[in-house]
């Protein structure tokens, strides 16, 4: 059995702020596992210790916000977030323990992600990541539009192949991997 109290208080202290609480009837805490569900949105204003999360989540069934919170990892995410799930301007490097569904937008920009390892196998909206040579992209290959934020001009992304093969996921990997190889972004045709 876990704090079902504790829990809740540090929910409340690190997701709850003025102008913004969780209602008390969408907040579900598991009384065996401890993990949470949200029937409402979540944003985290207080920046966690150690760039982790201070509690782990089952489900959000809106949007979920961990925007600039010097996070160095999503575990403790939930499997599911309903809508949009935004984690940009944080501090990762891998998208590990993160959503494996996200109903609409997927915003990873502004972090120093050096694979997609842990990207959300079914994301219904726009994926936002920054782009480099060496960033493997097939993964996101899940997402029916992708938008590369951040890249340095004298590099640019491969826009067309990437919206050629856009939400076709491993079925089109292969595909996808040729046609980045072919046209010179090897760092990129990798899964």
């Amino acid at each position: 059995m876990v704090n079902v109290k504790e829990i809740e208080k540090t929910y409340r202290s690190y997701f709850d702020f003025t102008g913004f609480k969780t209602p008390k009837g969408s907040l579900r805490i598991n009384p065996t596992t401890g993990k949470i569900t949200v029937l409402d949105n979540v944003y985290l204003w207080l920046t966690p210790p150690e760039g982790r999360l201070p509690v782990e989540f089952e489900m959000v069934n809106f949007s979920m916000q961990l925007i600039r919170r010097g996070l160095v990892t999503l575990a403790g995410c939930p499997k599911v977030v309903r809508q949009n799930f935004f984690c940009q301007s944080n501090q990762l490097t891998t998208l590990e323990g993160g959503p494996e569904k996200v109903g609409m937008e997927y915003n990873a920009a502004d972090n120093p992600l050096q694979n997609l390892d842990g990207l959300a196998s079914e994301i219904g909206g726009t994926l936002f990541i920054d782009y480099h040579r060496n960033l493997p992209l097939l993964r996101a290959l899940v997402a029916p539009e992708v938008v590369f934020a951040n890249y340095d001009s004298s590099e640019p992304p491969p826009r067309d192949i990437m919206r050629e093969f856009r939400g076709t996921g491993r079925e089109g990997a292969f595909e996808c991997r040729r046609e980045l190889r072919k046209a010179g972004f090897e760092g990129n045709a990798r899964w």
